[in-house]
């Protein structure tokens, strides 16, 4: 096995999704470049699904890549946020819907989120929107996925430490 496949084996692939929870995004113009000079791959535009008629908007006219609809998992839209020009370029007025990244850990990427970007991954939003920001993992070695947002994220930035999970739970803990 490749050394490449070995540190592979212990890692998991992040995947952060945006919400526009209570009517606005979280996340500035200016975090999302940070997360892409860390080295997030930053889905600039939203993604272009090939063969289907409900997608617009891209800095070249792309060509269907894939054989069929069915196939097709989307492709970044833009390169860079530089390639932007128009606001309908945007994602509903985001520079980005998406980023993801490989790391050892959810934490490690919480953790690194979060300094990025200053926002709060735990963060609720609104009662109706749900939280405003979402992360789904995959282990590489056994394939396991997982998905959490708002306080949900809270015992994997705090693995140490027992969350209760509610409200109520905390209380009755006393």
């Amino acid at each position: 096995m490749s050394n490449r496949m070995e540190k592979e084996k212990n890692m998991v692939k992040v995947e952060y999704s945006a919400n526009n929870s209570g009517g606005h995004w979280w996340l500035k113009d200016k975090d999302w470049v940070a997360l892409s000079k860390a080295g997030w791959y930053v889905e600039w535009g939203g993604l272009y699904f090939c063969h289907s008629k409900f997608s617009w908007g891209s800095d070249k006219k792309l060509k269907d890549k894939c054989k069929t609809a069915e196939s097709c998992h989307g492709h970044r839209k833009f390169r860079s946020y530089k390639n932007m020009e128009k606001e309908e370029d945007r994602y509903m007025g985001a520079l980005a819907h998406d980023a993801k990244k490989k790391f050892k850990s959810i934490t490690e990427a919480l953790l690194e989120f979060e300094k990025l970007t200053g926002a709060n991954v735990a963060d609720e939003g609104c009662n109706c929107c749900g939280p405003p920001h979402g992360f789904s993992w995959k282990n590489l070695e056994t394939g396991e996925s997982e998905y959490e947002s708002g306080e949900g994220l809270l015992p994997y930035l705090y693995p140490e430490k027992k969350i209760p999970h509610s409200l109520r739970e905390a209380v009755e803990s006393d």
